[in-house]
């Protein structure tokens, strides 16, 4: 996972995005988290979108990062 946020950094400083959507299911919900993490820690401003199966049954684990849960 280490190369992945490396890699994730970068891409997140090249382009700056202004809103990062992520999500999966329940097996891919800490690497989601993790990435979460990670683009608020760089930028307190971006919005978070969490998706995906898991979230839509457990919503309250990406509102804990993210901004929305899309279900």
């Amino acid at each position: 996972m280490r190369n992945s946020t490396e890699k994730a950094s970068r891409l997140l400083r090249k382009y700056a995005p202004d809103i990062v959507g992520t999500g999966g299911m329940t097996v891919q919900c800490n690497d989601a988290l993790t990435i979460g993490r990670l683009v608020k820690s760089m930028d307190i401003n971006v919005r978070l979108v969490y998706g995906g199966v898991h979230f839509t049954f457990w919503p309250d684990d990406g509102l804990r990062y993210g901004d929305v849960c899309i279900i």
